[in-house]
């Protein structure tokens, strides 16, 4: 990411970032970030991976805050947090 960053003269990029936890005590931020997914966070992923995609969908389709706002307005089902269950 940095040498993109470098190329580009900026870090005002629009990002979509995924992230289930925080490093362990002591722990590189760059060796969490790039390492494997602890066995214990695996079973987030398929959550994960499908919130990230209705992000980016969401985010091609409007502008990166509506985006921003739309799935971090959104619970653990990808449903709206203010949505009811029929």
């Amino acid at each position: 990411m940095i040498s993109i960053l470098e190329s580009l003269g900026t870090q005002a990029v629009p990002r979509l970032r995924i992230g289930v936890d925080s490093p362990r005590e002591n722990q590189d931020m760059a060796s969490w970030v790039l390492g494997n997914i602890p066995v214990s966070q695996k079973k987030y992923w398929n959550e994960i991976e499908d919130l990230a995609w209705k992000a980016l969908t969401y985010w091609l389709a409007n502008d990166i805050q509506k985006a921003m706002s739309y799935v971090n307005g959104l619970n653990s089902s990808g449903l709206p947090i203010n949505a009811e269950k029929k």
